[in-house]
């Protein structure tokens, strides 16, 4: 038998969207028909689907002679679970709200929503502005009034489905924490690069500036003050910006990365319907990987910092507001205090016979003569004063090195006594894993009722009691460890600078900040240097004591 010539025409089957768009009744005029797309992954599968429903829907549209073309608006690889992240669906809504749009065509529920109550208000919001949408795979008009009750149950069901797969993903995810598994992409993160084989490397010119900004800190350094350093040198931020922020600098700082180390889950999704991840405050478990990638920091310098700026937080508050924030303006800033109340000063300039001069008063005496007597005390001569006092040091070098080298030594072995090592951290560590471990057994047995209601209560009590003590020991060691780190970093840094110094002929805000921990004042004859050793030397004030 000869076969016949072969030949491609239109098919449309049952149920097709052609076929039921036929049956609905003709407009007077040409419908303006629009198509929304969407696929919730960039994975290459979904990325082919996402490109076939863009040219179908497109070329169907077109194909239609008493259809108007509108536009395919299409989101790729966005969660279809809040309406909010979808740009392309917030057009959508906006042109059909307008008046642009009669009908939309949509391949199916899930597509056009996974959130139940998105998905109905959206719907009656377009059904009073008389705007069609029909969803081909399951046939629903949505101007049916049986639409609602129908809708409702494939949106639950799509909705359920991102539940499933939320659960599965999560799942993933803590068994990938639970092993230690760090998926973070170090190409973002400033002073770091990462090949494609995921082996991070040290860049080391950002590197360079992320240590000066730990050794700034470090000297006393305020936030704002390096922000300002780091914006005047002509350094582009971690986002390529001329100027630089403090919330960078402050996470920067704070960031266990650049110590090669890493914090798994700092954030968590309260659950597959939120739209952002919040801050981890002990919802969910964490895991700390150490050594995990090369360090910018060295280990001692990462804790003296974390120390410095737990310090600075205890004293950044003032006493008319509560409120404040450590900043080194002037050099002086917060250091001087008041030897008769205790209070700290603050600077007010005031000119003299048309020159400006600039002093620091004790808060109280502003206050009134009564509440402290205490004298205002000219900038200049605190400047001159230390420049004299530091000369004093350096003429006798040798013991003043012999002096702080032995403080050293003290440090050194303070914070390596036994009270704050990383030893005992890790032993406190494993008997808070075991007896987490334990928790979670006893709920096992209470489940399987291997045990009643009463000894499982006295049980998972006395568990909670012991897990409460042994986080605070946590909390005091790990305390201890960075305020002795802090302490030997400080100390070294004294050393070095007496050793490589020379005498200054005119105050230098950059030695004053990595010497000195406080001035005390007890009267303009008589003021106190407290080093960041904690030793105290006497002022040289030469003329102006007379």
């Amino acid at each position: 038998m000869a076969q016949g010539a072969r030949v491609v025409r239109e098919y449309v089957q049952r149920g097709h969207i052609a076929q039921t768009l036929q049956a609905m009744p003709i407009a007077a005029k040409r419908l303006r028909v629009a198509a929304y797309c969407r696929v919730s992954t960039d994975d290459e599968e979904q990325l082919n689907s996402y490109k076939t429903q863009v040219e179908y829907y497109t070329a169907f549209i077109k194909s239609k002679p008493e259809w108007e073309y509108v536009d395919t608006y299409a989101d790729e690889g966005i969660t279809g679970t809040s309406a909010r992240k979808r740009k392309e669906f917030q057009r959508l809504i906006k042109d059909a709200m307008d008046g642009k749009i009669d009908l939309i065509l949509v391949k199916s529920v899930s597509r056009f929503a996974r959130n139940t109550c998105d998905s109905l208000s959206t719907i009656r919001d377009l059904r009073e502005k008389n705007v069609k949408v029909f969803f081909e795979k399951e046939n629903i008009d949505s101007l049916d009034p049986k639409c609602d009750m129908i809708l409702s149950i494939y949106s639950s069901l799509a909705e359920e489905e991102s539940r499933s797969i939320s659960t599965n993903v999560r799942w993933a995810h803590n068994k990938r924490v639970e092993r230690g598994e760090v998926v973070f992409n170090f190409r973002n993160l400033y002073g770091y690069t990462q090949d494609e084989e995921k082996n991070v490397s040290v860049l080391e010119d950002e590197a360079e500036i992320v240590r000066d900004i730990y050794h700034k800190y470090l000297i006393g350094y305020s936030i704002a003050e390096l922000c300002r350093d780091l914006t005047a040198r002509g350094v582009a931020s971690p986002y390529g910006n001329d100027r630089w922020h403090f919330s960078t600098l402050e996470k920067m700082l704070a960031n266990e990365k650049y110590a090669g180390d890493v914090i798994l889950r700092k954030t968590y999704q309260r659950d597959f319907l939120a739209e952002r991840r919040v801050k981890n405050t002990g919802q969910a478990p964490q895991k700390y990987v150490d050594n995990n990638h090369p360090a910018i920091i060295d280990r001692a310098t990462w804790n003296a910092v974390q120390a410095e700026i737990e310090r600075r937080g205890n004293i950044r508050t003032s006493e008319e507001t509560g409120k404040g924030r450590y900043d080194m303006r002037y050099v002086f800033s917060g250091l001087i205090e008041c030897g008769d109340c205790g209070a700290k000063f603050r600077r007010h300039n005031y000119t003299y016979k048309g020159k400006v001069e600039r002093v620091w008063t004790c808060k109280e005496h502003i206050r009134g003569n009564k509440h402290c007597p205490q004298l205002p005390i000219k900038e200049e001569m605190l400047e001159q004063a230390f420049t004299r006092t530091f000369n004093g040091l350096l003429a006798d070098r040798n013991r003043a090195l012999k002096a702080v080298e032995d403080s050293v030594v003290e440090a050194m072995l303070e914070a390596d006594d036994g009270t704050g090592t990383a030893e005992e951290i890790a032993g406190v560590d494993a008997e808070i894993e075991r007896l987490q471990a334990k928790m979670i057994d006893l709920s096992r047995q209470r489940a399987r009722r291997e045990i009643d209601g009463e000894v499982y209560s006295q049980s998972t009590q006395e568990v909670k009691e012991r897990l409460d003590a042994l986080f605070e020991k946590r909390d005091d060691l790990a305390d201890a460890q960075s305020a002795g780190a802090l302490s030997v970093a400080r100390r070294k840094m004294i050393a070095e600078l007496l050793a490589t110094e020379q005498a200054q002929d005119e105050f230098d805000k950059d030695v004053f900040a990595k010497l000195i921990e406080a001035v005390r004042v007890y009267s303009r004859a008589e003021i106190i240097f407290i080093f960041k050793d904690g030793s105290e030397v006497k002022a040289d004030l030469g003329a102006e004591a007379a």
